[in-house]
């Protein structure tokens, strides 16, 4: 079973992530692909650790989330 502190711990990897490899200059566009590559990155290598597709379904949600923050939607 899925804790919400493995969930968490996911959402902040790619938070930091992020953080770590986009710049300022960035357009809300590059912005969300970057965030999209790094989710798809977390989903394959972790895909196996979390049951019932909830990582999937959990990284499509704050991808959502992301796109409507950066006003992209």
């Amino acid at each position: 079973m899925t804790t919400i502190k493995e969930i968490t711990a996911v959402g902040i990897r790619l938070e930091e992530a992020a953080t770590r490899l986009g710049n300022s200059a960035n357009t809300p566009k590059e912005t969300y692909d970057l965030y999209e590559m790094l989710a798809i990155q977390i989903l394959d290598s972790e895909y196996l650790d979390f049951q019932d597709n909830f990582l999937e379904q959990y990284l499509l949600e704050f991808l959502a989330i992301k796109r409507e923050r950066l006003g992209l939607d």
